[in-house]
């Protein structure tokens, strides 16, 4: 039995039973490749389609939203380590002081406001 991902994905129960390794080596990656980036606590993935699977990075100073780009990973993991090398590219470029300040005036104009 393969032990869990850090983040609950949102991902259909046969999809997540039948690439849990997979996920789990893509998650490994990243972590590896983001560990000297201190605002980075995780990735999550999440189903958009029956075609892409999102994996989506979550920021310290971001409570409760996942921060900055998303990457699309294709249902059959064709494109898997463009995936983990776009990911990581995006974070680096967007972890950032002004940008999370402009995230946190986003998130907070949505929860007061509402998101449409």
């Amino acid at each position: 039995m393969s032990k869990p991902l850090q983040r609950k994905p949102f991902l259909e129960p046969k999809v997540l039973e039948k690439h849990i390794d997979t996920l789990l080596e893509i998650e490994k990656s990243i972590n590896d490749k983001l560990k000297d980036w201190p605002n980075f606590v995780g990735i999550d993935f999440c189903a958009i389609s029956d075609k892409y699977i999102n994996i989506r990075g979550f920021h310290k100073d971001i409570k409760d939203y996942s921060y900055g780009e998303q990457v699309a990973l294709k249902n059959d993991f064709s494109n898997q380590e463009e995936c983990i090398a776009d990911f990581v590219e995006l974070w680096i470029n967007y972890d950032t002081p002004g940008a999370v300040k402009a995230e946190q005036k986003f998130i907070a104009a949505g929860e007061e406001w509402g998101w449409d």
